[in-house]
């Protein structure tokens, strides 16, 4: 019995580390020097004005504005709206 848990082991082992290494294989493709990425920034529900984390995190994504990249900042009005949200973002690409 002690030998086949053994065995068992060893072989999900086996299985967990060749798929992280299958996983880790693939690069993501990074854009060129002269493309910039989109950024969707998704404030807390206190949005903007709050003094706090979404201002401080709006300020970041204002400089990277300033630099070229295209930015999407959405300020959801309740908590149940950020999966929507954030699935939007998803399938429009490129976030």
């Amino acid at each position: 019995m002690k030998k086949t848990l053994t065995i068992l082991a060893l072989v999900l082992v086996s299985i967990l580390l060749f798929s992280m290494v299958v996983s880790c294989d693939k690069k993501p493709e990074a854009p060129s020097n002269d493309e910039k990425g989109k950024i969707g920034y998704v404030t807390g529900v206190g949005g903007l004005g709050d003094n706090a984390f979404n201002d401080l995190g709006n300020a970041g994504i204002t400089m990277l504005k300033e630099e070229g990249f295209e930015v999407n900042v959405i300020e959801p009005s309740a908590s149940s709206e950020y999966e929507g949200i954030i699935r939007n973002l998803c399938e429009e690409g490129g976030y």
